[in-house]
């Protein structure tokens, strides 16, 4: 044996000699100027150039010269990376002989090359290879399976990683050509972007969606759930299902091949029902044979019809059979299937339909309970796991979209897909009703000649769903306890009737409405209107739906505040007989908020409905859940964007319950004019025009009277003005040296900068005068450099209604312009509580008649102004104005429409039947 000195002496040696042999064959195409120009922080390293890529320049990235890419080369040869051999020396020695490519071709290449080397340290290949079986058969390199094809299919690199999710969470960024995991491993972990969702059921909107028109073979793609969130129902049910009132059924099927027709009625006999046959063939023989096997049916009728070999099952199903539907209420739709353009993965694809909507009785008992309590109207099997990646339009789009027209609904591929693929199902009659008025012959399907799509017998299988909703069911899928289905998380078991319930609202997508959120042009300049999903709920409770923008304390003050006072007092009245819910639509709900609404309980968006009577819903972020929308719902908007969200809501009702109630707007000024001409003006105009749906409770009477000059509503309600009672005037003594003024730069329509320019102006001219005055800003925090040119001022900011109510008491002269057909409160507070009050005239609005106190100015410029503050002061010195003004009521509805009436809580419930 070699002494281990000598050994360790003699490895010295031998790793020296190859340092040196590395060193010589980096030499000879080592390029040094090219190094150090584009490296240059090298020179300050004690290595020559040579030595420093040897040994750290290649583990970092650095090149040898401008024809060698070191991260290409180690990213596009594993085996190198693995081996962790320089990437430079191998390729001298071996890589150039064996033909590897030195430097990438193009930028593509090079990306695909770097996300291998970036990728690969972090990827359980064990992983994905049991997770996707056909990549392990396939024998492709799992880590460039990724890379090339499987994050773009939604395939994940390992158990904590969901690609779907964080695409879909971070909307943010674009993963056209960037890998997500390569994202999160580069970027995205560091700034805490989360990798997977942190609870066990993924976000119910998440979806596979592109927006390409059609796909590389010209078929149309489809919205469709994600493999993870595509839930079914586990049957049959783990309760009792007593007998209901389905007694009898119509079993129609089609037998072209007449050998399978023995399993399917080994199938029927698990109808626990009587179940008449309607069995249709192509041929008088194969009649013979049908009828020769079923002599011995003893379960029901049977009735055999011939029809020409058009539209497959599904021709004799609607137009040869319309008539069983007149006298069933209940049925099921087979066929003998064979699919042989499948081949292998499909061969087995009739039993598993078989299986799962006849394989027992307790599971055709668990079908009969959804039509008896769920409004269901179809039930048909999960898919087929090996089509999951070709569920989509097909070349059956078009055809699909003139049915669905023709029944009065407007489809795009941007409406969630789903159909019994394989179309075969339980059934309710009445969901099938809007398809068979189209009455549709056998003449408009093709002639067979084994279409494997693209006819119209593949459109109506793809159109059902879409028929049962029109019709104003839902539809349930199911799946047998007895399948083994790779993703066991999507299979809901249900342990009582409310379970049924429950897991129904995650099985059940509502294919009439819009699934994406914040994917238009409109949505993503305007966040405002960022779309709430709806989701229908069987709950026909009253309730009553406040949308506003926020509920947080330092936020509500203005229109909010009215809004919530306007929902508290219909609480009061009608908290016995409704539900009340406030959905927050702009600002994240902060716990301070608690206090104000002890009575309500925080929930977030969900499709699942809830039974607590006051609830608080924030949906600012609105792409992961719905919100659950009533046939009883009632909304009340007080905002133009609250009102673009509420009617929506309302056309949800339409589609899914063919009814709806009226928005309860409450407009509380003129807000197209908050934007000038603009997509912003159009979305506010719009939501005032839809009066038939409206009842407008219209704040002022200044704005109602200029509102219904250009607006039409069936009911209108006035609010009064009416002061806070919590603004405190009373107990005045004397006037001080103050004038407030109204000012908030943020919001142009109270006219900040003409406002002190006036105030500016009046102090130059009497400036002797002036310096006595303390000027005061009320309304929001700002720079003081606004007011630069303006002497004796101070910001007091947003007051508390107590320092408010100080100012009201004190103050002689008070300042607030508007220019809006709305009054706004602060010059009738300041009139009322005797302050000498200047405002603005426009758009018909004078508010001089409600005080003899104030000032109303038709033009508004500094010198107006500025006269306007010299003559209040000569009143105030003249006390010509009591401490405390009486106001008069201009009561001006009788002028402005036959229809309007003072608003209170109980008038607008009686008006809602809530009494």
């Amino acid at each position: 044996m070699i002494p281990s000195i000598l050994s360790a002496h003699l490895s010295k040696i031998i790793s020296r000699q190859k340092d040196r042999n590395e060193y010589r064959l980096i030499k000879r195409e080592f390029d040094r100027s090219f190094y150090i120009s584009q490296y240059p922080d090298t020179i300050g390293s004690e290595l020559d150039p040579i030595e420093h890529y040897r040994t750290q320049g290649w583990r970092i990235g650095l090149n040898p010269h401008a024809g060698f890419d070191t991260l290409y080369y180690r990213g596009s040869n594993p085996d190198v990376e693995r081996a962790n051999r320089n990437p430079f020396v191998h390729f001298l020695r071996h890589g150039r002989k064996e033909g590897r490519v030195p430097k990438a071709p193009n930028s593509r290449d090079r990306n695909f090359a770097l996300d291998y080397l970036i990728i690969a340290p972090e990827f359980d290949v064990n992983y994905y290879l049991s997770r996707y079986p056909d990549v392990r058969s396939s024998n492709i390199d799992p880590i460039k399976h990724y890379i090339f094809y499987g994050w773009k299919e939604g395939r994940n690199p390992r158990s904590d990683f969901n690609t779907g999710y964080y695409c879909f969470c971070n909307s943010d960024l674009s993963f056209n050509e960037l890998n997500p995991f390569r994202h999160y491993i580069e970027i995205g972990r560091a700034e805490g972007r989360q990798s997977c969702a942190a609870e066990d059921r993924e976000p119910h909107l998440r979806f596979m969606y592109t927006s390409n028109l059609t796909t590389d073979l010209n078929a149309v793609p489809s919205l469709r759930p994600c493999n993870e969130n595509d839930y079914c129902l586990a049957v049959p049910f783990d309760f009792i299902m007593t007998s209901g009132t389905v007694t009898r059924v119509a079993a129609v099927i089609h037998v072209y091949y007449t050998e399978l027709l023995p399993a399917i009625i080994g199938y029927i006999t698990n109808v626990p029902v009587p179940t008449d046959l309607f069995i249709s063939t192509d041929t008088i023989d194969k009649k013979a044979i049908i009828t020769n096997y079923l002599r011995e049916y003893l379960h029901g009728k049977v009735e055999v019809r011939v029809f020409e070999n058009r539209g497959r099952d599904i021709a004799p199903f609607i137009v040869g059979f319309s008539d069983v539907f007149e006298r069933y209420e209940y049925f099921i739709h087979l066929h003998t299937k064979r699919s042989p353009h499948g081949g292998g993965p499909l061969e087995g694809w009739l039993e598993y339909i078989l299986l799962n909507l006849l394989g027992s009785e307790r599971i055709v008992k668990s079908v009969f309970s959804l039509f008896e309590n769920e409004n269901v109207g179809i039930v048909f099997p999960q898919h087929l796991f090996a089509l999951r990646g070709i569920l989509n339009w097909g070349y059956d789009f078009e055809m699909a979209a003139d049915l669905l027209r023709r029944a009065g609904f407007h489809l795009d591929k941007l409406h969630l897909l789903e159909f019994p693929s394989g179309s075969m199902f339980w059934g309710r009659s009445a969901a099938l009703r809007p398809l068979l008025d189209l009455d549709i012959e056998f003449a408009a399907f093709p002639d067979e000649a084994g279409q494997v799509d693209g006819t119209l017998a593949h459109a109506i299988e793809r159109s059902f769903l879409f028929f049962a909703e029109i019709a104003g069911f839902r539809w349930a899928k199911i799946i047998s306890k007895q399948i083994a289905y790779p993703i066991k998380n999507t299979l809901l078991e249900s342990n009582t009737q409310e379970d049924v319930s429950s897991n129904l609202a995650l099985t059940y997508r509502p294919l009439l409405l819009r699934q994406l959120s914040g994917i238009t042009a409109t949505e993503k300049a305007i966040k405002e209107v960022r779309r709430i999903i709806y989701f229908p709920s069987s709950n026909k409770k009253p309730r009553l739906n406040l949308l506003v923008p926020t509920i947080n304390p330092h936020q509500t003050f203005g229109g909010v505040s009215t809004a919530l006072k306007m929902f508290d007092d219909l609480e009061r009245c009608y908290n016995t007989v409704a539900d009340f819910r406030i959905i927050v639509t702009d600002a994240a709900v902060v716990s301070e908020a608690g206090v104000r609404f002890k009575k309500y309980s925080f929930r977030g968006l969900s499709p699942h409905d809830t039974n607590s009577g006051h609830v608080i819903v924030e949906a600012v972020e609105r792409r992961f859940e719905p919100l659950t929308v009533r046939s009883s719902d009632i909304f009340v908007a007080t905002a133009w964007w609250t009102a673009d969200l509420a009617f929506e809501a309302i056309d949800v009702q339409k589609k899914m319950f063919k009814k709806s109630n009226k928005l309860i707007y409450l407009i509380q000024d003129f807000e197209p004019n908050f934007y000038g001409w603009s997509s912003n003006w159009i979305l506010a105009d719009n939501t005032l025009r839809r009066g038939d749906e409206t009842v407008a409770v219209i704040n002022s009477y200044e704005l109602c009277q200029y509102l219904l000059k250009e607006y039409l509503f069936d009911t209108i309600y006035y609010i009064g003005y009416k002061r806070n009672g919590l603004i405190r005037i009373d107990g005045i003594e004397e006037r001080q040296k103050i004038i407030i003024f109204y000012g908030r730069p943020h919001v142009t329509r109270n006219l900040f900068e003409i406002l002190v320019d006036g105030i500016s102006l009046w102090q130059q001219r009497n400036p002797t005068i002036a310096r006595e005055w303390r000027i005061v800003s009320l309304g929001e925090e700002y720079s003081p450099e606004a007011l630069a040119h303006v002497c004796n001022v101070e910001i007091g900011g947003k007051l508390s209604l107590e320092d408010y109510s100080t100012y009201l008491r004190t103050a002689s002269v008070g300042i607030s312009l508007m220019l809006s057909p709305h009054p706004s409160y602060p010059p009738l507070e300041m009139a009322e509580a005797g302050v000498v009050t200047i405002t603005n005239s426009c758009f018909g609005k004078n508010l001089s008649q409600w005080a003899d106190n104030i000032i109303a100015l038709d033009k508004l410029t500094d010198d107006t102004i500025s006269e306007a503050i010299s003559n209040a002061i000569i009143r105030v010195k003249a006390n010509a104005f009591p401490l405390q003004q009486t106001m008069k009521d201009p009561n001006m509805s009788a002028n402005v429409h036959p229809n309007v009436t003072e608003y209170s809580a109980k008038s607008l419930g009686r008006l809602l039947k809530l009494e």
